[in-house]
């Protein structure tokens, strides 16, 4: 998982209505599917590099469609 920030992952839930604020944000993490009329995540899993970018897009999202998942610590289970 060389690059990758430890179990972060971008998530997109059901509600998104395409608003394309969070692909201002970060186009090359998401974009916006015609076909579907939504969101696409490109990258599930943002490097370090990356993360601030994500944590724009999902601030961006009027409906909150978008969230970040917290790495687990350590030994724990989820």
């Amino acid at each position: 998982m060389s690059g990758q920030s430890a179990g972060t992952e971008l998530r997109l839930d059901g509600i998104c209505e395409g608003n394309e604020l969070c692909v201002h944000a970060a186009p090359d993490l998401v974009v916006f599917d015609e076909d579907a009329g939504r969101i696409e995540v490109l990258v599930a899993h943002p490097d370090a590099e990356q993360l601030p970018r994500a944590q724009r897009a999902v601030d961006s999202c009027p409906l909150r469609a978008l969230s970040l998942s917290a790495p687990l610590a350590q030994g724990s289970t989820p």
